[in-house]
């Protein structure tokens, strides 16, 4: 039985099938088993040593069902029984017409591209996963530097604050790039506090760019200090909100959502000068109308105490986990060490360093201790390697989840070169994607 795709996944699966299989005589669920990517068969490539049937093989997973709204897992049944009951009830020329129609509207929600804005140049790289093609546009304006870039629903792109590098003052702006308009510059309402250094976030549920912390500058642009206020954008209404103040102001921190509830902080930087970093880790719950204020999370199980990171990453990765990667150590030495946060326990999993620290040479040990700690793993699937990041790097933007797979852009001081990096949310190991480097200077057929 195949993993549940997502719609725009089925709808291209459906289409595509109808258009060049019409004469076949294989019914409408095998093609789509055929033609999916996220079939059975292509989940056993991945994980190619996984036992399908077993209580193992249900993996974690954060893709929702459009049919039912539960969350997917091998079991999941919704989509053979969507179809059987199409083909009852309409020719297939009749349901390609339908699907095309449904494609056009899911085309536009899903996120289905990977934005790069270069900091000081007005060189824009747009990275396609599912066609693996890459595009170099020129735009109109510079990016500020220390800006952050946010992909919105329908591929909407929003550059948001920075600093201006021949002042050096902070900025307050947000302009959207428009690729619908020929990468056309859209200025948007200004943010209430000018900012760089600062994290965004975004909210799919509600349409929020939620804008945390940050470095500010003084109308002189040669004094700085950290910042404590947040404020998110509604999208659609393209107006600010003010949010409660961080506990601790900082800028350069990670900051993810989970479940759409919550927005975690972690790490960061509170001292420019002398270079000090935090380990206090904040959140606060979030709905339609109001954002509630900041909590202090105190760690709790083994580690108490989280290191202090700066310029680094989260995301959620399942219904408990956030995964925490990337960035800088307070030696301000670039890391690939990667960590996990359980939000039902508080607790921090160091999957990497736990086997080191106890300087175990027992390969089965160290793949118990994996298993432990992800039970949707197979021994055969884990390496302790698998656990850490192919480059060290910064990463000051959000990842982009698309499908089942998050990818993050970051900075490699080993290559001096802007890398894609890929992290599967199926087995959660990391994969270098591509290279930007190349493509800032030249054009990309």
């Amino acid at each position: 039985m195949g993993v549940y795709c997502s719609k725009k996944e089925v709808v291209e699966a459906q289409s595509s099938s109808f258009i060049y299989q019409r004469n076949r005589t294989t019914s409408l669920e095998e093609q789509i088993k055929a033609r999916c990517p996220n079939s059975s068969a292509n989940f056993e490539d991945e994980n190619s040593h996984s036992t399908k049937h077993s209580s193992e093989g249900k993996m974690k997973c954060t893709k929702v069902c459009f049919i039912c709204h539960e969350r997917v897992r091998l079991d999941h049944s919704c989509t053979n029984q969507m179809v059987k009951d199409l083909e009852k009830h309409m020719d297939k020329d009749q349901l390609m017409d339908i699907l095309m129609k449904i494609k056009q509207q899911v085309s536009k929600d899903e996120q289905s591209l990977v934005p790069y804005l270069h900091w000081g140049t007005n060189v824009a790289l747009i990275f396609n996963p599912f066609t693996q093609g890459l595009q170099r546009t020129e735009l109109a304006r510079n990016i500020p530097e220390f800006s952050r870039t946010i992909l919105a629903r329908e591929n909407r792109i929003f550059c948001i604050g920075g600093q201006d590098s021949s002042t050096m003052k902070s900025l307050p702006t947000i302009f959207e790039v428009d690729i619908e308009e020929h990468y056309r510059i859209k200025d948007k309402m200004n943010m209430n506090q000018a900012r760089f250094h600062h994290t965004a976030v975004y909210d799919q549920k509600y349409d929020f760019i939620f804008v945390i912390g940050g470095m500010t500058s003084n109308s002189m642009g040669n004094q700085f200090k950290m910042l404590s206020s947040c404020e998110f954008y509604r999208v659609q209404q393209n107006e600010w909100s003010i949010m409660p103040n961080l506990k601790v102001a900082r800028d350069t921190c990670a900051a993810c959502l989970f479940d759409s509830q919550w927005v975690y902080v972690f790490g960061g930087r509170v001292q420019f000068e002398k270079r000090q970093l935090t380990n206090v880790i904040e959140r606060a719950f979030f709905s339609r109308i109001d954002v509630s204020q900041w909590e202090e999370i105190t760690l709790q199980g083994r580690q108490r105490i989280m290191p202090e990171f700066n310029v680094g990453m989260c995301h959620q990765v399942n219904d408990t986990e956030l995964v925490i990667f990337g960035g800088k150590d307070t030696y301000n030495k670039q890391t690939r060490e990667v960590l996990y946060f359980d939000t039902s326990s508080f607790s921090l999993i160091h999957r990497k360093s736990q086997a080191q620290s106890r300087k175990s040479s027992n390969v089965d040990e160290q793949l118990s201790q994996a298993k432990t700690l992800q039970k949707n793993y197979s021994t055969a699937q884990i390496t302790v390697k698998d656990f850490r990041m192919p480059l060290e790097i910064e990463a000051p933007t959000s990842p982009f989840q698309i499908a089942n797979n998050l990818f993050v852009l970051g900075w490699s001081k080993e290559t001096n070169g802007i890398h894609l990096l890929r992290l599967s949310l199926i087995n959660l190991n990391w994969k270098e994607e591509l290279d930007f480097t190349s493509y800032l200077a030249s054009d990309v057929d």
